[in-house]
Order: structure tokens, then sequence, then C-alpha cells
């Protein structure tokens, strides 16, 4: 996922001083007669971290009777204070969260956002956003959230280590590409790079592991719940294949690494390849990665023409007290003019209508939307797609077979023992 973050410890104290300041409310009237309004989101970096900054004082000019109080969190530190939060006045005015079953869907199933039907009627949203974003904030009937970003992610590869290694041409098969990695790893250079102390990052090989093998139809009746792992053949290839790769093409290291740790072995040419989204060309410009020609993206070929990605959204909590203010707010943020001024600033792929497409500085802008346009559909992150409580599961069971704990043969047996046992079921 399109993770930005830094120290925890840093992160949950600079939190901490902003609740203080803010008070418990989810938000209130400051002193002085002006609305306040509290947003809770991942740490920013790069471009993301200087337009936010820039947007929500462009805000707040256009608007002086509102304040906006940007509280920044790691993801696991948001998803901690959201779960604790829920329901009650400690939440935001305004949060964000991924899309899908398991994160952002968990707290429209609770009840815990507002529907924001009329504000669509009111600003025509519904006319504003691409087909893919609107589909992200209508999956759950009516329209929860504000589509943020609809991300695109891929193998993002260093050309020159490629030609190193003896490598002319982007793999096409997954066959293909595990012979390159295989030639990477013969070369001397390491294949592929990882953080293995986030649970989401060697997630995302896994994800494309099952869409490879499962084809995309049982890929989604496996992550919809709707098939049994157990009895799936390629459930355990893919599992097989993920303990081949953290053993074999991985960077040294990789378990204890988070994922800035682990992108760092990529950006000093140590590593010839990365699976991540379109926000990571900001990373690379901001790294000063260079020189900018080496740089190159090809989708996961997992052969079913599908892209995997993933989208975000912004939620107004339920106990909001000032949803009008909030709803402004990210109208403001969300309109074409906004959009096209901070062009490429969150995301490469627009979520807008008519909002151009802006290269970052290292070239990747085009071949990530040409990759959103040519595919046949998208798949999404597993720890959007499953219930919170089945991802975790997942997670745990990836990262035994990924360190050797627990045989590949045996990881479908122990997805599906979790399924059936589930409360509720």
């Amino acid at each position: 996922m399109a993770r930005r973050r830094i120290g925890v410890a840093a992160v949950a104290a600079g939190a901490a001083i902003a609740l203080a300041l803010t008070g418990c409310s989810a938000g209130g009237n400051a002193s002085s007669g002006k609305t306040t309004l509290n947003y809770w989101i991942t740490t920013q970096q790069g471009p993301a971290a200087t337009a936010l900054k820039s947007m929500v004082a462009d805000f707040e000019k256009a608007n002086p009777d509102i304040t906006v109080n940007v509280t920044q969190k790691s993801t696991d530190n948001l998803k901690t204070s959201l779960r604790q939060a829920a329901g009650t006045p400690a939440m935001p005015d305004v949060y964000f969260q991924w899309s899908g079953l398991g994160l952002g869907g968990t707290y429209v199933k609770q009840g815990v956002d507002l529907d924001l039907t009329k504000y669509y009627e009111q600003y025509g949203w519904d006319k504003r956003f691409t087909k893919s974003a609107l589909s992200s904030v209508t999956q759950y009937g009516g329209y929860h959230g504000v589509p943020y970003t609809a991300n695109v992610e891929a193998v993002v590869y260093n050309k020159e280590l490629f030609k190193k290694a003896g490598i002319t041409d982007t793999p096409t098969t997954y066959d293909e590409l595990v012979d390159d990695a295989q030639k990477l790893s013969d070369a001397g250079i390491t294949p592929i790079e990882f953080g293995g102390n986030v649970n989401w990052y060697v997630m995302r090989l896994l994800d494309n592991l099952l869409e490879t093998n499962c084809g995309a139809d049982l890929n989604d009746q496996l992550t919809g719940l709707k098939a049994d792992w157990s009895k799936e053949a390629c459930v355990t290839k893919s599992f097989s294949d993920l303990k081949t790769w953290a053993t074999k093409y991985f960077n040294k290291g990789w378990v204890s690494m988070s994922d800035a740790q682990g992108q760092q072995v990529f950006y000093q040419k140590k590593a010839a390849m990365a699976l991540e989204g379109d926000w990571f060309a900001g990373f690379l410009d901001e790294a000063k990665f260079s020189p900018t020609s080496d740089l190159g993206v090809f989708a996961f070929p997992t052969g079913t023409g599908r892209i995997y990605g993933l989208q975000q959204a912004n939620y107004i909590s339920k106990t909001s007290k000032n949803p009008d203010a909030a709803a402004k707010f990210l109208d403001f943020w969300m309109s074409k003019d906004t959009q096209t001024k901070y062009a490429g600033s969150w995301s490469q792929v627009p979520v807008v209508e008519g909002v151009p497409v802006k290269d970052n500085g290292v070239g990747l802008s085009k071949p990530f939307n040409e990759l959103a346009s040519q595919a046949k559909g998208q798949f999404q992150n597993n720890d959007q797609t499953l219930p919170l409580d089945v991802t975790t599961e997942y997670w745990r069971i990836m990262n035994g077979v990924a360190t050797g704990s627990i045989a590949p043969s045996d990881a479908g047996k122990q997805m599906q023992t979790f399924i059936d046992n589930r409360s509720g079921n």
C-alpha cells in the first residue's frame, strides 16, 4: 500500500501533542469562533508532505472561518488509533483509510463513517471522479468516503542492472520473471528488495503470486472467502513460490528491515527490482535517484491482464460536529483546480476527471498511467480485500512460510481453518 511514515515513537508523540492541543472532541469551535476540523492521515513524505501542507494553507486562506488541524500517524498507529476511537467523540472529523472490506470498509460496516450521499448531490461529486475512483466509495451502498487516490502497483526496475545480468527485455510471463531473478542472482545482484518488519510489503508479492497461480476468477473467490484455501493446489504453489523468492531472491536481512530500509537497497542500486506503487516515483525523486533513464516499470506478469493496485479515500466521521465544514474541505481538496495545481503529488494516476498527468522528474508517471489504461481490470491488495481478522492471519501464515516456520503445503489448511472458525460463521 501507499504508506508514508516516520518513526512510530516520534509520530505517536506528535499525535499525543496534537490531540492535547485540539482536545478529544471530534471537531469543535475554537475560542476565536472559528470552526476547527481535525484530520488524521498517515505520515506524508516527499512531494505529498509538501503538497498537503500547502493545500491546507490554501484552504484556510480561502475559508478563514475554518481551521484544519492535521495529525499524521504511522500506518499501524493510525489503524490502532482509529480502532480505539471508533464511534466515540475522540474520532477526528475526517480520517484517511484504504478502501476495501478489511480497512475503510470495517468502519463503514460498524457505522462509524457518515454516508455522504447528500454531499455528492450538493457538490456534484458523482460526476467529478473517474469510474474506478467512484467504485471504491460506492461498493458498500450509498457514498462512503471521498476518493483520494487510485494507485497502480508494479515492478520498478533498474535497466543498468538488468543489462549487467544479460537481461535484454522485461519479462512477459512469470517463468521469465523467475529466470531473470536467477540471472540477476548469478551476476551477484540482489533481484528484488523488501522490508519484512511491515507485513503489507511482502504481502504484495504473495498477492501477485495468488493472482498468477490461481487466475483472476479463483483468486477473487479465495479473497472473497467463497473458495476453500485448503483444497486449491494453486494456493500451495503460491506459498511455495513465496518461500523460493524469500530464500533465494530477497535482499539480505529483509526480515528485520522496514519498508524504507528495503527501499534504500534499491536507491543504492544494489537491488534490481522493487514491487512498488506509482507513489514510489516521488520517493525516488526525493532520494535524487539518477540517472532517470535507468528506470523502467512493468506489470507483474500474472497472465490475467489485470493490474495490481489499491484505492484510498477520506471519510467523514458520523460523530463529527462539523460535517458541512468537513465536506467543504474535501470538496476544495478534490476540486479540479486543486488537483491540477498539485498534480502528481499524491498519486501519479488522477482520480478527478480532466486532471493532467504530471511527471515527477524520474520519468515514471507515463508508464504507470499506461499500465492502468491498458489493464483489463484491477485486483487489490489483500489487506483491503480481506476482513481485518483474516488479513492478520494471512500475514501470520505468510511470514511463517517466508521464514521457514510453516510449510507451504500447510499454509492453505491453516488459512481455511481460521476462516471456518471465525466468530459468526
